[in-house]
């Protein structure tokens, strides 16, 4: 019960219990000639691990105080919560900023107003929605490290060939013009490169702004849906004509280059962000980014997202884990660092003016796209309304199951009643 529904009484208890488990971290730091190990959770595997090695082995070497390691933790945010209920956890966390507003209020979170304040953190040294991610309840659970907003990733060879300047994507009608000219069949008529890879049903926030609408309605209470509106009805009305008149995408097509069909060069344009960057590069491709177009003229929006770095609700080594995580976020030679490590961009704005990124066409183009990032609602209950309402009506209406007013209105059913749900359960 206390994982999925702490009451006050609980969440009391476990606020003493974080000053008691705080101050016997302080206690065993001060132990003579004793370094502090730390532990670092986090959900990336593969090659992030050895570059998770890589920055954290600049940061022992930076200090003689700590020593901290990284480990990939399969299904990370219930591993908190439990590891919270077994009273064992790590110190800091690699935390996927969107998970805030739904894991801060079960108290897998440790707040750090407190050591901002005391440490004179400037939180304007960051681009103000990835601070905004990790507030919830007007507490602040950690520091942003990692930012991207989703861009258009354009083959400037295969849409000059088509007649096409990729600059010149700034509406939706020009993106479809763009993707119709590059799209080509074979004499059957069979997809043989597609105009625009068109297989992420979660970009339906995205394009809602780019239409004008909203998410949500928080002058409510409880919060309820927006998306049942003109602008939502624009969005689906957009994808199928796209697909099913245009012929500009095909379910399957992506997949049948391994999720990969803008790497194989068998697709003009894809919605993606930094981390497809280094791989699109060393694949050849001669890469255009330019921001994801609105439905008129002056109207761009994308959603942002990222990562930064929080620590866990019982870690016993709190100061020095924050002591870590300024060194990375605060410091913007040491978040470009990272950004040459593993191409992720930083969240820090004075890193934003490193030579490293300026001067690279291709980090500089991200970077400006910023200023359209726009997070998802910090709402009770809104992931799973995404994952659960929304998500799978759009599935069925792209699959020709149901029409697109049928898709909303159901999306928006269930969506108000998880929120609600969400709402009685805090």
């Amino acid at each position: 019960m206390f994982i999925s529904k702490p009451g006050k009484t609980l969440r009391k208890a476990l606020s003493v219990l974080l000053v008691l488990t705080l101050l016997l971290g302080m206690t065993a730091a001060l132990a003579d000639g004793e370094k502090v190990e730390l532990v670092m959770w986090g959900g990336w595997s593969g090659d992030n691990i050895t570059q998770f090695g890589e920055m954290l082995d600049a940061y022992n070497a930076s200090q003689d105080k700590v020593h901290i390691t990284y480990q990939y933790v399969d299904g990370l945010e219930q591993k908190l919560l439990t590891s919270i209920a077994g009273g064992e956890t790590c110190d800091v966390v690699l935390w996927d900023r969107f998970n805030t507003s739904t894991y801060a209020p079960k108290g897998a979170l440790l707040a750090l107003d407190d050591m901002v304040a005391a440490d004179g953190v400037d939180l304007s040294q960051f681009f103000a929605p990835t601070v905004d991610e990790l507030v919830y309840d007007g507490r602040l659970y950690g520091l942003p490290t990692m930012v991207d907003t989703r861009v258009l990733f354009c083959n400037i060879d295969l849409l000059a060939e088509a007649g096409i300047d990729y600059k010149d994507i700034t509406t939706w009608d020009k993106l479809e013009e763009a993707a119709v000219a590059a799209t080509k069949r074979d004499e059957n008529g069979n997809l043989i490169q597609s105009g625009y890879v068109m297989n992420d049903l979660g970009l339906f926030s995205a394009y809602l702004w780019q239409a004008g609408g909203e998410l949500i309605n928080s002058e409510t209470d409880p919060a309820t849906t927006a998306f049942n509106s003109e602008a939502g009805l624009a969005v689906l009305n957009y994808w199928t004509k796209l697909q099913k008149e245009d012929g500009v995408y095909e379910v399957g097509f992506n997949e049948a280059y391994n999720g990969q069909a803008f790497i194989a060069g068998k697709a003009a344009i894809m919605v993606s962000g930094p981390w497809d960057l280094n791989n699109v590069l060393n694949a050849g491709i001669n890469l255009g980014i330019v921001p994801c177009p609105g439905r008129t003229e002056g109207s761009c929006a994308s959603g942002m997202g990222g990562f930064g770095l929080a620590i866990p609700a019982l870690s016993t080594h709190a100061r020095e884990a924050m002591d870590f995580i300024e060194w990375w976020a605060c410091d913007a030679e040491n978040s470009v660092l990272f950004t040459k490590i593993n191409g992720y961009l930083p969240a820090n704005i004075h890193a934003a003016e490193d030579p490293y990124i300026r001067e690279n066409p291709h980090l500089s183009a991200l970077f400006d796209a910023f200023r359209y990032g726009r997070i998802r609602p910090k709402t009770l209950g809104y992931a799973s309304m995404e994952g659960l309402a929304m998500t799978p009506q759009w599935q069925l209406f792209m699959n020709g199951e149901i029409s697109a007013e049928q898709a909303l209105a159901t999306a928006e059913q269930q969506g108000n009643a998880l929120l609600a749900e969400a709402a009685l359960d805090y």
